[in-house]
């Protein structure tokens, strides 16, 4: 984080080893990988066949330069790092001819001398169909006020950003207004989990084009594919990206469950770094954490149990409207300053039990939320999400104010 923001109060990612890794040694890894992900872009972008191999010459390297993608030899080169693991954590071991990726990153913080942690709130979408109008002008200011209120990074196209409602174009030119809003030093992570593997690879393709920091991935839904098809799904992503990825596991959505199995052969690979687990059990935090995986809440309800049991921070809908409480609270747990932590997080009840309170919660009561606070002049959400009502929505200002946060 840059030298002016020193003042904020907040959570630190510890660096443990911020060397660049060794071009020549993931040289194929970069650079083969590069030129596909290029030659579909500019396939889809020109309407025009692009070769998918012998790319990286002097034309391709300008038109590539669009999309950050960059030279197979490090040249430009998308900056990849080491893992950053966290406090006490050592990096799991592999077999030593395995291509390591960068930990899902979120951008670093000074200010606080000791302790890691995350805390990254889903990005709400645009409420008009036009997405071409609503991104000159809702979105930019929306992440600008997550960036300026704790948030250490942003989740684009999450499920609390209507995802399921947005068309795989709007998703490449979210993630692309976002990016400019927020600049370079905000990381930012793409959500891109469907339940047709081709669209979630198309997904992964032109979120790693437009510059993304990391990739969430949730499990196939409605279809419900066993573990041997999560997995085959799963890997597909995985071998398809250098983006480090971290999967949502949200069973009460999903329909299925990641089991444990599972990740000990996840961890393996050495491409997914990080776990949103929205299962209910933090506990789980335990095993994944000895797999090697940074493990986000994905509850704000259970944020602190995770931080119990190893968890490094939460992925947010709450914090749309309470990001420096939920980032002061992360703050105090890591610290070893329990009370303080326990004391945020009580006075933070009403507002929680406001905005997950109504049957269909996430999206609409955020951007209610973010409307009560004057960062929206709307709560629209698209079909088939309808607006809170009135009722819902006094209901949810009184539990907004009840929390101090009004």
């Amino acid at each position: 984080m840059a030298d002016g923001n020193q003042g904020r109060v907040g959570v630190v990612v510890i660096t443990h080893d911020p060397r660049p890794i060794d071009t020549e040694e993931h040289a194929d890894l970069l650079g083969q990988r590069g030129e596909e992900v290029i030659g579909r872009v500019l396939a889809r972008h020109q309407r025009r066949h692009v070769p998918q191999r012998g790319l990286l010459g002097r034309k391709a390297l300008h038109l590539c330069s669009r999309f950050q993608v960059r030279d197979r030899r490090g040249n430009e080169l998308r900056e990849l790092r080491h893992p950053l693991l966290g406090p006490g954590r050592q990096p799991p071991q592999r077999r030593p001819d395995r291509h390591r990726p960068p930990e899902l990153p979120v951008h670093q913080d000074r200010t606080a001398g000791a302790g890691a942690g995350a805390f990254l709130p889903e990005d709400v979408a645009d409420p008009t169909g036009d997405v071409r109008i609503a991104l000159d002008t809702g979105r930019p200011a929306r992440a600008k006020h997550l960036v300026d209120h704790g948030h250490d990074g942003i989740i684009v196209s999450g499920t609390t950003g209507e995802s399921p409602t947005t068309t795989i174009e709007e998703d490449g030119r979210i993630l692309h207004a976002v990016r400019e809003a927020v600049g370079p030093d905000i990381k930012l992570v793409a959500g891109i989990g469907t339940n047709d593997t081709r669209t979630t690879l198309e997904l992964a393709a032109q979120a790693e084009a437009n510059g993304t920091d990391g990739l969430l991935l949730v499990s196939p839904y409605y279809n419900k594919p066993g573990q041997a098809g999560v997995l085959h799904h799963f890997k597909q992503v995985a071998d398809a990206t250098s983006v480090p990825i971290m999967l949502y596991d949200v069973p009460g959505r999903t329909g299925t469950k990641i089991a444990a199995d599972s990740y000990r052969e996840i961890a393996s690979w050495g491409r997914v770094v990080a776990v949103k687990d929205a299962a209910g059990n933090p506990t789980q935090a335990v095993l994944l954490r000895e797999l090697g995986f940074a493990v986000y809440s994905g509850d704000d309800a259970l944020t602190l149990g995770f931080l119990a049991y190893g968890g490094c921070g939460v992925v947010s809908v709450l914090g749309h409207a309470a990001g420096n409480e939920i980032r002061a609270m992360i703050t105090s747990f890591l610290a070893g300053d329990i009370t303080t932590a326990q004391k945020i997080n009580t006075q933070l009840q009403p507002a929680l039990a406001a905005v997950m309170g109504v049957p269909n919660y996430g999206a609409t009561t955020a951007k209610a939320a973010l409307q009560l606070l004057g960062v929206l002049d709307n709560r629209t959400v698209r079909s088939p999400l309808v607006p809170l009502d009135e009722e819902e929505y006094a209901g949810l200002r009184a539990g907004l104010a009840a929390s101090g946060l009004l």
